[in-house]
């Protein structure tokens, strides 16, 4: 269990995350939410290791976090940030493959397998040997999905916490790619992996959270499963603006959701889509 105790980041006495308390245990998908500026990013930073706390406590399996060395940590965890800048001409293959290739953690044996393995599962095996740097966008955030899931390889193995960090992992993607890499995680999720991932669709966090840390202003305001979150008035005071849940607009306006809910194995039945926009189980993006 990746555990914190008045987690703080601040930066020129300028507080960005500040007293955040939590536990993320395995075999949950935990979504962070929250308005812009709101400290989301900063806090996964701190709990994948990236930014180093200026108070609080940060431990795994009951070990603090920093004492862990960097091979250790590339093993027990990975990333996948908002924005990743590679402008080398590698292949795609190449990219997943520094996931496995770093000094000491692999041989290019199974490391080329496990490559391959999760480049099939976002979808883009056919696309190894393209170039990174002609990818979409969407593209691109994929094979770091990829890189991430070749990364963690064959964690059911290890005894302790294995987690994945997603910082917006769906946005640059459409609703489709959306739904299949949410349910790839969710599947890891279910075999025991902690994943945390900050996401701005709360319709998405909806359906496939176990639990949402809802963040306002550096702090943690509200933390419990997707129906304690998602109520009119927390979310409103929160994101400053009138928000309805479970409320569909004027009958002349299109209300667009994948129905995606019954499909992740965590809640929720799939139902045939109305001809005219009309009451779903999931919270209307804001």
């Amino acid at each position: 269990m990746l555990q914190t105790r008045s987690l703080s980041y601040a930066v020129g006495g300028r507080a960005l995350v500040e007293k955040a308390s939590l536990d993320v245990r395995p075999g949950s998908l935990t979504v962070v939410i929250g308005p812009n500026g709101a400290g989301k990013t900063t806090l996964v930073r701190m709990l994948s290791g990236e930014l180093r706390p200026t108070a609080g406590r940060l431990t795994l399996d009951g070990r603090p976090l920093r004492a862990f060395s960097a091979r250790e940590l590339a093993l027990r965890r990975a990333v996948v940030p908002q924005a990743a800048q590679l402008t080398f001409p590698f292949t795609v293959e190449e990219v997943v493959l520094l996931g496995r290739t770093v000094p000491g953690l692999d041989d290019p044996g199974p490391a080329r397998a496990l490559c391959r393995t999760a480049l099939e599962r976002v979808g883009l095996l056919d696309l190894a040997g393209r170039s990174y740097t002609a990818l979409s966008g969407g593209e691109r955030q994929r094979v770091h999905l990829a890189r991430a899931f070749a990364q963690l390889g064959d964690w059911r193995r290890d005894d302790g916490t294995t987690l994945l960090f997603l910082d917006e992992p769906t946005s640059n993607l459409d609703l489709a790619h959306q739904l299949s890499i949410l349910r790839e995680v969710r599947k890891d999720v279910a075999e025991g992996l902690a994943v945390v991932a900050v996401l701005h669709d709360l319709n998405l966090a909806s359906c496939f959270a176990d639990r949402i840390i809802l963040m306002s202003a550096g702090r943690i305001a509200r933390v419990g499963p997707p129906p304690e979150i998602f109520r009119d008035e927390v979310l409103s005071t929160v994101f400053g603006c009138v928000v309805r849940a479970n409320v569909t607009p004027a009958p002349d306006v299109p209300f667009v959701l994948p129905q995606a809910c019954g499909e992740t194995g965590r809640r929720g039945t799939p139902t045939p889509a109305p001809r005219r926009p009309a009451s779903s189980g999931a919270t209307p993006n804001t």
